[in-house]
């Protein structure tokens, strides 16, 4: 039987100041504790963060803003799953690289799945994992520190 988890709130939304280069996350969690650290891990590490609850709501802020880098969303989440994000993702914004996460030991996790675009990463994450997201053509002084 699954433990009640917390649910996060509604996305919060940094938007940087215009043109600031910094790249972008979609974070997409229900665990509120998951979204607190992986947005300070992220911030930390230079990048902007904007977080959705759910595939649905990140579905929701996309048709609002696409200027996003990447998507990094939890496997096992309400309403809309990571796998569905990725499918619906891969539909709408075929050019948009997705990470899903899982926190199960399942033989998923580093699984690159069959659209280049995805892979399943385990959580908790290291901060040189996250780094190794980036989309390619990004240099190492656009997405901050390189130690860990």
């Amino acid at each position: 039987m699954r433990a009640l988890q917390a649910v996060a709130p509604e996305p919060v939304r940094f938007i940087p100041e215009p043109g600031d280069g910094r790249p972008r996350v979609l974070l997409v969690d229900d665990g509120l504790r998951v979204c607190r650290a992986l947005t300070a891990l992220l911030r930390l590490n230079g990048w902007s963060v904007v977080i959705a609850r759910n595939g649905r709501k990140a579905l929701e802020v996309l048709a609002e803003d696409r200027g996003f880098d990447l998507i990094l969303s939890d496997i096992d989440m309400p309403v809309l799953d990571g796998y569905g994000l990725a499918t619906q993702v891969e539909l709408c914004y075929p050019e948009l690289r997705v990470v899903l996460m899982t926190g199960s030991s399942s033989p998923d996790s580093g699984r690159t799945d069959s659209r280049s675009l995805v892979q399943v990463i385990g959580k908790p994450s290291t901060a040189g994992q996250l780094r190794a997201m980036l989309p390619p053509g990004r240099t190492t002084a656009e997405w901050g520190r390189t130690g860990d």
